[in-house]
C-alpha cells in the first residue's frame, strides 16, 4: 500500500468520524429540543382542560337558566308574576303622584292606608321611633300594600320600626362615611364629633337612642363576611323592635343586626 493510499484512508476514516459526531450533536440537541416542548405542552395541555370544564360548566348554568325561565314563563307562575308586576307598576305610580288623586281603586286603598298607619302612629308615639322621620314614602307604601284591610296596625308598627331602623343606618353611615374622609379614616369616639356631619333631628337619636361601642360586641357568627373596617360600631341601645331581639350596629361601610 503505497503512501498516497494510507493517506487517503486516514483522511476517509477521520471525515466518516467527524460526520458521525456531528450527527450525534445534532441528534442530542433535537432531543433536548423535544423534551423541551414536552415540557412545554404540559400547561397549555391543562389550560385547554381548564377551558372545557369551565365551558362545561357554563353550558350546565344556562341550561339551568333556560330550564327555571321556562317554568317561569309556564302557566304556574304567569299569573303570579303578571300580579307582581302590576303591583310594581302601581307602586311607581303612587311614588309619582302621591300628592294627586288617583281614581285606581287599589292605589287609593294603600294611600288610604299609610295615612291610617301615619295616623296612628302619632297617636301611639309608644309604638313607634324617632327614626320613623327617615322612612321614605316607599317604606310606607310597601307596608300598607302589603296588608289587607284587617291588619293589625300594632304589628304592622313593628316592622316600620325596623325599616326605619335600617333606613336611619344608611344615614348615619353616610356620616361616618364623611368624618371619616375629614379626618384620616378614624371613627369618632363621641357623638359630639360626628355632629358637623348631622342634621339635627339625627344628633339628638343618637345621643338618646345609640352608643358608641367596640367591634368586638357583635357576635363572630354575626360579624363574619363583614369586613368591618374599623374597630367600634355605633350600637342601639334597645332591640329594634319589641317583637325582636335584634340590635342595630352601624359602622363606616354597612349596617348588621345582632342579638
Amino acid at each position: 500500500m503505497t503512501t498516497l493510499q494510507k493517506t487517503l484512508i486516514v483522511v476517509t476514516l477521520s471525515a466518516a468520524i467527524g460526520t458521525a459526531s456531528y450527527e450525534e450533536h445534532q441528534t442530542s440537541q433535537l432531543l433536548e429540543q423535544i423534551q423541551t416542548l414536552r415540557q412545554q405542552q404540559v400547561p397549555v395541555v391543562e389550560q385547554i382542560r381548564q377551558l372545557q370544564h369551565e365551558r362545561d360548566e357554563a353550558a350546565k348554568r344556562v341550561a339551568s337558566f333556560l330550564e327555571e325561565n321556562a317554568q317561569l314563563r309556564s302557566g304556574s307562575h304567569a299569573a303570579e308574576i303578571q300580579k307582581l308586576r302590576g303591583n310594581v307598576a302601581r307602586l311607581e305610580a303612587v311614588a309619582a303622584q302621591q300628592k294627586t288623586n288617583s281614581n285606581d281603586p287599589v292605589v287609593s286603598s294603600w294611600l288610604d292606608k299609610v295615612n291610617q298607619l301615619k295616623q296612628y302612629a302619632t297617636q301611639h308615639p309608644g309604638e313607634s321611633s324617632p327614626e320613623f322621620n327617615y322612612l321614605t314614602d316607599r317604606e310606607w307604601l310597601l307596608l300598607a300594600a302589603h296588608g289587607g284591610p284587617g291588619t293589625d296596625f300594632a304589628e304592622t308598627m313593628k316592622e316600620l320600626k325596623s325599616q326605619a331602623a335600617g333606613r336611619f343606618a344608611q344615614v348615619v353611615q353616610t356620616a361616618l362615611q364623611d368624618y371619616a374622609a375629614a379626618n384620616n379614616g378614624q371613627f369618632p369616639r363621641d357623638f359630639s364629633q360626628l355632629n358637623p356631619y348631622c342634621d339635627a333631628g339625627m344628633e339628638e337619636i343618637l345621643q338618646q337612642h345609640y352608643e358608641i361601642k367596640p367591634a368586638s360586641i357583635l357576635p363572630a357568627n354575626s360579624a363574619n363576611g363583614l369586613d368591618i373596617k374599623t374597630d367600634w360600631v355605633i350600637a342601639g341601645k334597645e332591640p329594634v323592635a319589641s317583637n325582636t331581639a335584634d340590635h342595630i350596629a352601624i359602622y363606616t361601610n354597612g349596617y348588621t343586626y345582632f342579638w
